[in-house]
């Protein structure tokens, strides 16, 4: 019996290792890791029988990420302004753009000659463009470019970030031309106007509302999805969203192109959402529209195209590794340093919404650091 207790025991803290997560019990025979989902433990039942390892679900939430994972592990993910790791020559602010950010040299995407502060941020190799934006600004130039940019890339799917709170204060002047019912007020949507120009043409053919799909409480009676804080749903919850289809036209090409434009319109600004409950809503909205949101061309902005498209993006690449059944030759750390080279060193600047990516990554067995990378 000793043999098999040494045995587990070295097994789970290869696995605990691997993560990157540390051990707060002091007891040999007792070690958990507790996270928004999971937690993990071994036991000694019996003298007779072996000890077991286990794996509980539906741990909502952890107060504090650093009772969960080392100081040394957060440093090397969380965003560091100092960090030597990232030449500031390599980065520089876009003309025309939302705000002064510095965003990568390489990777910045021209359109018509023009640069807009929009980056292709795809793995390379990939088959895939992932592409990491700011919103469009709302004149008639800025949004002819940005159609633009998606039509020439194939964009098959736009994820948009910014909260409902967030486009009704924006401040940046809309052409007059768009304004309809008082757009200052309202707040400029692009994705849900027909926009016309001289070289491309975007028309709204189709809209979705996922948060208005019927949910039947214990006693039958239908609740709203309140953003996904239902008590019915447990790890199936997902966020409030809609989706719109506009149909891309341009001079000179003879194929025309459907985009989806995903609106997930509750995430408030420099705030973390659930990881698990944003996975949902991606594999919602891929079920509902027969696609595959892993395996497309996509962008994906908030405002700045910072903080909440970094947790995205970060996420769907671990989707990425779950559905290859591949989690172990790549890890957080990788894809968190991939994105701040490839758009902005401030990617992810919000601890918050690291620690969510954190979660996940442990949930589903992806190391957390490159120091745990298998190499093959």
């Amino acid at each position: 019996m000793p043999k098999i207790v040494s045995y587990i025991s070295t097994k789970f803290n290869s696995v605990k290792n691997a993560l990157g997560i540390k051990d707060t019990t002091g007891n040999p025979n007792f070690s958990s890791v507790k996270n928004s989902s999971a937690i993990w433990y071994t036991e000694i039942l019996s003298e007779k029988k072996a000890p077991v390892l286990y794996m509980r679900q539906n741990i909502n939430n952890v107060n504090n990420i650093q009772r969960l994972v080392s100081t040394e592990v957060l440093n090397k993910l969380y965003y560091d302004e100092n960090s030597p790791q990232y030449d500031e020559n390599n980065y520089q602010c876009v003309p025309n753009s939302r705000y002064r950010v510095r965003y990568c040299k390489k990777t910045l995407i021209e359109s018509n000659g023009v640069l807009l502060p929009t980056n292709n941020v795809s793995v390379k190799n990939s088959p895939y463009t992932t592409i990491a934006s700011q919103y469009p600004l709302n004149d008639k130039e800025s949004l002819k470019h940005y159609f633009n940019m998606l039509f020439d890339n194939d964009i098959k799917t736009v994820y948009v970030l910014a909260s409902n709170k967030d486009i009704k204060w924006d401040f940046s002047k809309p052409d007059s031309e768009y304004d309809k019912i008082n757009s200052k007020q309202k707040g400029f949507k692009y994705f849900r106007e027909d926009f016309y120009s001289d070289n491309i043409e975007s028309r709204r053919f189709k809209k979705w509302d996922f948060s208005r799909f019927k949910i039947k409480g214990k006693n039958g009676k239908v609740i709203e999805n309140k953003n996904g804080n239902n008590e019915v749903l447990g790890n199936k919850r997902s966020l409030d969203c809609k989706v719109y289809i506009n149909k891309l036209t341009k001079k000179g090409c003879d194929e025309n192109k459907d985009i989806n434009f995903v609106h997930i319109y509750n995430w408030k600004d420099h705030t973390a959402i659930d990881a698990t409950k944003l996975k949902n809503t991606i594999d919602l909205i891929g079920k509902k529209l027969t696609i595959n949101p892993t395996k497309e061309n996509i962008a994906v902005h908030c405002l700045a195209g910072l903080g909440r498209t970094g947790e995205f993006i970060a996420l769907m690449e671990m989707m990425k590794m779950i559905e290859a059944g591949n989690t172990k030759t790549k890890s957080l750390e990788s894809i968190l340093v991939h994105l701040r080279e490839n758009r902005s060193r401030e990617v992810l600047k919000r601890k918050s919404q690291v620690d969510e990516l954190i979660k996940f990554a442990i949930n589903h067995n992806i190391p957390l650091v490159n120091d745990n990378i298998e190499i093959k």
